[in-house]
């Protein structure tokens, strides 16, 4: 669910999936959806480790603007990190989770961050070229997205995809409102008693984390730490859509593939498959920082 379980940080972002651990904290990073609920099914099957955080969007629960710039948002969520951690961290994301990470992980430095995991998303020439705000049919693009809820965090849809467009069209601005907040309520993404201001708030999140990653490019900086890329088998880009993360990381990026799709990498029995690679990766020690 969206809900944040109790958060003893000193950030309302900055949600502890698993607060306490042996080994380096771990920190993922949000998707475009700018919750990072559906990361507690890999903390299950992860099992043991160093701490592990999710870091959600700033703004998805009303009462802050959301953020339009990678740049900021990693600003930002590493001052969260501060929060709770000054030592070395690993940073990662799923999805749009990986860019915010390689960003963080570059202003960070190989010092501070010397791990960035990359699940499922392929190299920053791509950025942008899949998101939502690309689809100016707003039925369309809300089907498409009640579609990828469901899959990531095991659902069924609460309608076909044919009638939540169907319906859209009908309604005005204030019935589509209540109409998305009402599935994302059917899928568990919203609890029973959010409001549609809690909708328009995900749905304002979500937009400007799209817009963000149009905008974004790692530009000429290189990161010295190790990129591990996790790669979905039937992911939506094929294997060469992951080579380009190599001329921004000077160390050889390892890349790994996993069973499932991008959405599905996170659900049984795929995320058993993800954790097992998680855990080797977590477990090398890094030379040369």
């Amino acid at each position: 669910m969206m809900s944040m379980p109790q958060n003893k940080t000193n950030s309302p972002n900055l949600v502890p999936i698993r607060a306490r651990g042996s080994g380096l904290p771990v920190f993922l990073v949000h998707s475009a959806l700018g919750s990072t609920g559906y990361y507690a099914n890999l903390g299950r099957a992860l099992a043991r480790g160093g701490p592990l955080y999710g870091i959600n969007s700033i703004g998805l629960f009303g009462g802050a603007t959301p953020i339009r710039s990678f740049e900021e948002m990693a600003s930002r969520y590493i001052e969260a990190i501060d929060s709770v951690c000054s030592g070395p961290v690993v940073i990662g994301g799923h999805s749009m989770g990986a860019y915010i990470a390689f960003e963080m992980c570059l202003q960070l430095g190989s010092a501070r961050a010397p791990q960035c995991l990359d699940i499922d998303q392929a190299g920053p020439a791509l950025a942008g070229m899949g998101t939502l705000i690309a689809n100016d049919d707003v039925a369309a693009a809300v089907a498409a997205l009640i579609s990828v809820i469901a899959s990531l965090y095991g659902r069924v849809l609460p309608a076909s995809l044919d009638s939540i467009q169907q319906t859209l069209r009908t309604a005005d601005e204030a019935g589509q409102l209540t109409l998305i907040g009402g599935w994302l309520k059917d899928l568990q993404f919203l609890p029973q008693s959010a409001s549609d201001e809690m909708a328009a708030a995900f749905l304002e999140v979500l937009m400007a984390n799209c817009i963000a990653e149009t905008q974004w490019s790692p530009g000429e900086r290189t990161y010295s730490g190790q990129l591990t890329i996790i790669r979905a088998r039937d992911s939506l880009h094929g294997p060469e859509a992951y080579q380009g993360w190599q001329k921004h990381c000077s160390r050889q990026v390892q890349i790994r593939e996993v069973s499932g799709s991008h959405a599905t990498i996170m659900t049984q029995p795929h995320v058993l498959e993800l954790a097992t690679h998680l855990r080797e990766v977590l477990s090398v020690p890094l030379r040369g920082n």
